[in-house]
C-alpha cells in the first residue's frame, strides 16, 4: 500500500484509504488545517445559501406550522417572527456553524483521548485527536456539497424547504415537515454520519491495538447516546 505523502492527497484518500491517512498523521499532525478549512467553509455554506435564497414570507409561513408556535398568540407569533429575518440569520449562520464545529470537535477529541487511554502503546494526545477529528468529519463536505446543489436547483421564487439545507438528512429523505416534533431531530441525522463512524473507527484502530468491533463501538457510542436520549425526550 502506497504511503500518503501530503495533505491534499490525504483529503481524497481519507474517503477510500483512511488507514493510510491516519498512519501518515502519526508523524504529520500539522496537516489537519486543510480539512478544518474545508469543513468550516463548505460545511457552513448550505445554511448561508438557504437563508439568502429563501423567500422570507414563505419561510415565516413554514415557521408558523412549527410545534414551537402552536401555543403562541398572534401577537407573540409576530414578535417571534421579527427575530427571524432571513437576512439577519444568513449573516450569523456561518459564524455560528463554524463555532459549533470547533466546540463539538473539541468535545469529541476529549472523548477519543479518554476512551483510547487504556492502550499503553497509544501516544496520541488531545491535539492529535483534535486534528484527527477534522479528517473524520470530511464526509460532511460531501453532504454539504449535495445540499448546496439542491438549494441552487431549488425553486426560483424562493419557496425552498428548510430540509434542503441538510439534503442528506433523514428529514429530507423522509420528507418530514416543520409541523412535526421530529423535524430538528431528523434533519440533524445525516446519511454520511455512517461514513464518519467508519472513518473514526479506522482512526481508533490505527492508533491503538483495539479490535475493530470495539473501535466501531467507541466511534458510534457518543452519537448513539445523544440521539437516543433526544429521541426518548421527543417520545415521552
Amino acid at each position: 500500500m502506497s504511503a500518503v505523502t501530503n495533505p491534499i492527497q490525504a483529503c481524497s484518500e481519507v474517503f477510500v484509504r483512511p488507514r493510510a491517512v491516519f498512519e501518515a498523521l502519526k508523524t504529520r499532525n500539522n496537516w489537519s488545517w486543510v480539512p478544518f478549512i474545508l469543513t468550516a467553509i463548505i460545511g457552513s455554506l448550505p445554511g448561508y445559501l438557504y437563508f439568502t435564497s429563501v423567500d422570507q414570507d414563505y419561510y415565516h409561513s413554514l415557521l408558523k406550522m412549527s410545534p414551537d408556535f402552536r401555543d403562541l398568540s398572534p401577537a407573540e407569533i409576530e414578535t417571534a417572527l421579527s427575530f427571524t429575518q432571513t437576512a439577519d440569520i444568513a449573516m450569523y449562520v456561518p459564524i455560528g456553524s463554524v463555532l459549533a464545529m470547533i466546540v463539538v470537535t473539541a468535545i469529541i477529541a476529549i472523548y477519543y483521548k479518554a476512551v483510547t487511554g487504556s492502550d499503553e502503546e497509544n501516544l496520541a494526545g488531545f491535539t492529535d485527536w483534535y486534528g484527527a477529528c477534522w479528517w473524520i468529519g470530511m464526509p460532511t463536505v460531501i453532504g454539504a456539497v449535495i445540499s448546496i446543489l439542491m438549494i441552487l436547483l431549488g425553486s426560483a421564487d424562493g419557496q425552498i424547504h428548510p430540509s434542503l439545507a441538510s439534503a442528506t438528512s433523514i428529514g429530507n429523505v423522509l420528507n418530514i415537515g416543520l409541523d412535526s416534533v421530529w423535524f430538528n431531530f431528523a434533519n440533524s441525522v445525516r446519511l454520511e454520519m455512517v461514513w464518519n463512524y467508519y472513518i473514526a473507527a479506522v482512526a481508533i484502530g490505527t492508533w491503538t491495538r483495539f479490535a475493530f468491533n470495539k473501535c466501531l463501538l467507541l466511534a458510534s457510542l457518543p452519537y448513539v447516546l445523544i440521539y437516543g436520549v433526544w429521541a426518548l425526550f421527543l417520545i415521552f
